[in-house]
Parts: structure tokens; C-alpha cells; sequence
């Protein structure tokens, strides 16, 4: 869907991800959370905003937009609710049969089902099963598939974030690593000398790993600072709380990272180091 809207500098167009809704029974399988209106009004030309997309267009309730719809059809729907959920159901919300009549193959992507207390969810798809059997192309899942089907908001839309997101952070752990050995095995001289006047190995070592754990720690203090406003002003800004969600798998894996990265980069270093003669090292070159 294509959204045109006024904006600061004349006129602004953006995409939006949309949906086709049918109003009865919509509170029992979507959780929208409409902030203001009402989706039971949600008929003809009509639509519900996001609050995000509402702040964007600057639209309110009772407020009609510009909207291209997927075949470039024009339309001035009204807006007769804004709701909190956008970044689970999309930004844009129509009626059903407003969509389907604008789309290539008019049928629907998906019919979500909610099974009444008591029933068995076991049965209940396997009824859903021999329903579908004449269909081939209708397939019965659960909550998982839906979420990760392409295009419904899982595994599929982020697949290409995620393999740049890999490559970035697989360079800087290249130059990460590089930095701290290249900076370790500029002290073959200072660890000579530290073994000459008496010093063992595991002295030398000793003292390398206490930097190692400073550096550790220093890396995730500044990195958890440097992070935090930015989160922060994101979590306000798209879910009106102040409070980032951060997986707890995944803070400890960044965790588990940071600390092999450095302290495997400069222990690593330190026992290549020390394999030359000390006094070998004193007489050599910078």
C-alpha cells in the first residue's frame, strides 16, 4: 500500500505494510489494541492506522487519507481507528473485501481460527484437515507457522537483515581481534625484560589476564552505555515504553562473545609471545 500524505516539505509518499480485516469476531484473533475508535466500524472505505503510521500522516480518527492500493487503485478511506500493534499486524488495516478485490489472485492469504475453551486442540486440526483435503493448496498450521511464513512478520522478512547484520559484525570481530594481538605482541620487549629480571611465565600471564579482564569489562561498560539511549529512544518511540525488551539469550550470548573475543585475542597473544629467548628479544629490533 502506498500512503501520500502532507508533509514539512510539500508532499510525501511512503509504503506500508497492510491487511484485510473482517470486523465480527476480529477481537478473538487479532489483538490489535485499538487506542482510539472502533474496528466494529471498520466497512467500505474505511481503514484503521497504526499509532505510528497516525503520528506519521499526521491523521486522526474520522480523517480521510490518500491510499494506492495493491493495483494502484486510488481511495480516500476514513480513518475510523488508530491502534498500538502495528509492529505485529501492520501499519495499515482494511476491510477484507476492500483488499481482496484489488489483488491479483483474490483469495485470502489466511483464516485465523481460535478454538472455544474446552476444545481439543488436536482434534480440532485434524477436523480443520479433512476440511481443507479437497483444497491441496490449504494448509492447516499452528501459532509457529504463521509467525514464520514470509511476510507475516517472521523468520522470512529478516533474512537479509540478518545476513548483513552477520558480515558486520563477523569485521569487526576481525578487527577487533587484529587490534588487541597486534597491541599484545608490541610488548615482546616488555615481557622480555619482565621474565630477565625474574619473572616466570605464569607471572607474565598472570599479569596479562588481569588486563584481559579489564579490557572485558571496560568493552561491556562503554558498549552497554553507548547502546542504551539509543534503545531506549527506540523502545519510546515504537512502544511508548521506556524499557527496552532485550532477549536474555541473546544479551548473554553478546556477553559470551565479547569476553572470548578479548580475552582469547590477548592470552592467545601473550603465550606466542613469550616462545622467544628474552634475551633474544632485548637485542632485536622494534
Amino acid at each position: 500500500m502506498l500512503l501520500t500524505f502532507a508533509a514539512e516539505d510539500g508532499v510525501a509518499t511512503r509504503p506500508y505494510a497492510a491487511q484485510g480485516v473482517s470486523p465480527a469476531g476480529l477481537a478473538q484473533t487479532m489483538d490489535l489494541a485499538v487506542r482510539e475508535g472502533d474496528l466494529s466500524r471498520l466497512t467500505g472505505e474505511t481503514v484503521a492506522l497504526s499509532r505510528i503510521a497516525a503520528r506519521t500522516t499526521r491523521a486522526k480518527v474520522g480523517d480521510t487519507i490518500a491510499l494506492h492500493l495493491g493495483d494502484a487503485t486510488p481511495i480516500e478511506p476514513r480513518v475510523v481507528a488508530i491502534y498500538e500493534n502495528g509492529l505485529g499486524f501492520g501499519d495499515v488495516t482494511l476491510p477484507h473485501d476492500l483488499v481482496v478485490a484489488h489483488t491479483t489472485a483474490r483469495v485470502d492469504t489466511a483464516v485465523l481460527v481460535r478454538a472455544a475453551g474446552g476444545t481439543d486442540a488436536g482434534a480440532l486440526t485434524e477436523a480443520l484437515r479433512h476440511a481443507v483435503r479437497p483444497y491441496p493448496t490449504v494448509r492447516v498450521g499452528g501459532r509457529a507457522d504463521l509467525l514464520a511464513a514470509p511476510g507475516a512478520g517472521g523468520a522470512g522478512d529478516g533474512v537479509l537483515n540478518l545476513l548483513f547484520q552477520t558480515i558486520l559484525l563477523a569485521y569487526l570481530a576481525i578487527a577487533v581481534v587484529n587490534t588487541l594481538v597486534l597491541a599484545t605482541t608490541a610488548r615482546a620487549r616488555e615481557f622480555a625484560l619482565l621474565r630477565l629480571v625474574g619473572a616466570s611465565r605464569r607471572q607474565v600471564r598472570a599479569t596479562t589476564n588481569g588486563e584481559a579482564r579489564i579490557v572485558v569489562v571496560t568493552a561491556l561498560l562503554f558498549g552497554t552505555l553507548a547502546a542504551a539511549p539509543p534503545l531506549v529512544g527506540l523502545s519510546a518511540g515504537l512502544t511508548t515504553s521506556p524499557v527496552p525488551r532485550v532477549p536474555v539469550g541473546g544479551l548473554a550470548a553478546i556477553v559470551a562473545l565479547t569476553v572470548a573475543l578479548s580475552w582469547g585475542a590477548i592470552t592467545t597473544a601473550t603465550r606466542l609471545t613469550m616462545r622467544r629467548v628474552p634475551i633474544d628479544v632485548i637485542g632485536g629490533r622494534e
